[in-house]
């Protein structure tokens, strides 16, 4: 396992499930999106090609993880498909010609809850720009095809949803507005090599609305460094977890460069009001 420190900031390249939480701060806001088995090539890091049983069993030993470092007022953003259809079961069709298909949100709700969690609420991560098309049977209902562009973002929490402590908020008006609706319209990342990617705005919505300022954040699928790189601009503290060397130095590199953002954002440019950020979201 190996450590690097920043700061606030503590990034860990090993895989999850042998990390050793007894010394860390608990936990305030986990924002983290798991890899989904439907064979993506994660090169020799991680295999996304398991059985559904074998799936979930390690979905809940991880989950269970996240759970034991939490704070009892800790809350837990899952961003997960809400079905998933993995292309090595599906190889061979049943002889009606039907696929596999899984529904990943419903199946790891209930895992989150068998550890421990708390349900609160599906918020549906609406994905601005799909033009995919796949129609099945055209126009006949012989075998229509069911799109999913979208995905879900699952919200848990420990033992209860009230903070115990009051903190700063770093949200608009506008932005709580928005957000505390459950339809997040965000564009998908394009541009990234990891496998994987999601958009720094989806982090930075759970971020504004379920945590405050120096408040501990975790992902333990760091991948490229998303939620790292936001939780830096916005202060708050940040543990990071990723299995792969070649991730993990991407991550390292995109963290560290939004400290040096913040750091130099911090000094030259006064405090301004949350309300009057509102159309200068890109300096802050």
């Amino acid at each position: 396992m190996f450590e690097y420190t920043i700061n606030m900031i503590k990034l860990i390249n090993d895989d999850i499930l042998n990390v050793d939480f007894s010394g860390f701060p608990k936990i305030n806001l986990c924002i983290t999106s798991p890899p989904y088995n439907v064979s993506l090539d994660y090169g020799n890091n991680h295999r996304d090609d398991l059985t559904y049983d074998e799936y979930l069993k390690w979905s809940r030993k991880w989950i269970k993880k996240v759970y034991d470092s939490m704070e009892s007022d800790g809350r837990f953003c899952l961003n997960v498909p809400f079905s998933c259809t993995p292309l090595h079961l599906n190889k061979v069709k049943t002889n009606k010609g039907e696929h596999i298909n899984f529904p990943i949100s419903a199946d790891l709700t209930k895992l989150c809850q068998s550890v421990g969690f708390k349900f609160f609420r599906t918020i549906i991560w609406k994905k601005i720009g799909g033009s995919k098309t796949s129609w099945g049977s055209w126009r006949s209902c012989s075998a229509p095809f069911i799109m999913d562009p979208n995905e879900s973002i699952l919200i848990f929490y420990k033992d209860q949803w009230k903070r115990q402590t009051k903190g700063v908020s770093t949200i608009s008006t506008k932005e709580f507005m928005n957000l505390t609706k459950n339809l997040w319209e965000i564009h998908p990342e394009t541009h990234s090599s990891h496998p994987a990617p999601f958009p720094e705005k989806l982090p930075e919505s759970c971020l504004k609305i379920f945590s405050y300022k120096d408040d501990i954040i975790m992902d333990c699928f760091l991948g490229s460094g998303t939620t790292g790189a936001v939780s830096a601009r916005l202060n708050r503290s940040f543990i990071g977890i990723e299995k792969s060397k070649e991730y993990f130095d991407m991550a390292k590199k995109r963290i560290e460069e939004a400290e040096l953002q913040i750091s130099l954002t911090n000094k030259f440019m006064p405090d301004v009001p949350i309300d009057i950020k509102d159309n200068v979201e890109d300096q802050w």
